[in-house]
């Protein structure tokens, strides 16, 4: 009984030890994969008099980037492309940006504020800054002038959730300046590619995005249309190109990504509860022989 008595003690020891380990390290496992997501938010506020409105939410998780974005008041039944800037004054344009008198804000008078296009954020297929007006492959809204976005997309190599924290989400698509409010069929040339109309380029909507927990400002907007524009500048983001097509959400949303939820801090979690239980278990095996050996 004396021997015994003292390897009971010893197993349970090392059972409360490295049941305690494992607590500790299924904690830590936790915390460090909480750490890894970055959440940002815009509040995303008419463009050229358009009385869109919306919001647009990042979650950067890894190497992965999940965007959600909520749109009403834009022209119905209408693609609508969209972007994320980053690399101007990380604003919205307004009036004073007008620089040719039009009453417009075109997409090429607004850069300076909001930078080049470094996502498109298309339904399918490729969102790099080529894609930028691939217009049948971003979302339709419905017969509400409204739509719904989200699609989990790969983080651009050479850019961090820090470098989105500087960033700017643009909506463009304004069908209502031509003369059939249902279609893109203005003289107007685009500022981007005099193959495109004016109406199909022309920004609606935009926010800058910052931490949830800063919350987001909204942008000064308006240039009021009061005629037919004539592009002022050629710069480019690029010209689009790929397969693909745009599918209208007037009460659902897009969810057509390159696969799956953003994953890396669930599989961290996981890993370390799977390391905890071999932890217990070779606690308990070592309990049991302390037992048998007495």
């Amino acid at each position: 009984m004396r021997g015994l008595q003292p390897r009971l003690h010893l197993g349970l020891a090392g059972g409360v030890a490295a049941l305690a380990a494992a607590v500790a390290i299924f904690s830590l496992g936790g915390i460090a994969g909480a750490q890894e997501a970055t959440t940002l938010e815009a509040d995303l506020g008419a463009l050229n008099d358009s009385g869109a409105s919306g919001t647009a939410t990042i979650e950067v998780n890894g190497s992965e980037m999940t965007v959600t974005v909520d749109v009403s008041g834009v022209s119905p039944d209408q693609a609508h492309a969209q972007h994320i800037h980053i690399g101007g004054e990380n604003a919205c344009p307004t009036t004073a940006d007008d620089a040719d008198g039009d009453g417009l804000i075109s997409t090429a008078e607004g850069q300076p504020r909001y930078g080049a296009v470094q996502v498109a954020l298309t339904t399918d297929g490729d969102s790099a800054a080529g894609s930028a007006l691939a217009v049948d492959r971003f979302p339709t809204a419905g017969s509400d002038g409204s739509y719904t976005y989200e699609r989990t997309l790969e983080m651009p190599s050479s850019m961090s959730a820090d470098d989105f924290a500087n960033g700017v989400v643009v909506v463009h698509g304004y069908a209502e300046l031509g003369g059939d409010d249902a279609a893109y069929d203005g003289d107007a040339p685009s500022s981007l590619d005099a193959g495109l109309p004016l109406e199909a380029t022309l920004p609606v909507l935009c926010g800058t995005l910052a931490s949830s927990q800063q919350g987001t400002p909204t942008p000064t907007a308006t240039a009021s249309p009061t005629g037919t524009a004539s592009p002022t500048a050629t710069s480019s983001p690029g010209t689009g190109s790929g397969s693909g097509s745009a599918s209208p959400t007037p009460s659902g949303g897009v969810n057509a990504g390159f696969g799956g939820d953003a994953g890396s801090s669930s599989g961290l979690s996981t890993g370390w509860m799977l390391a905890s239980i071999a932890i217990v278990a070779a606690g308990a095996t070592g309990l049991a022989l302390g037992r048998r050996r007495g």
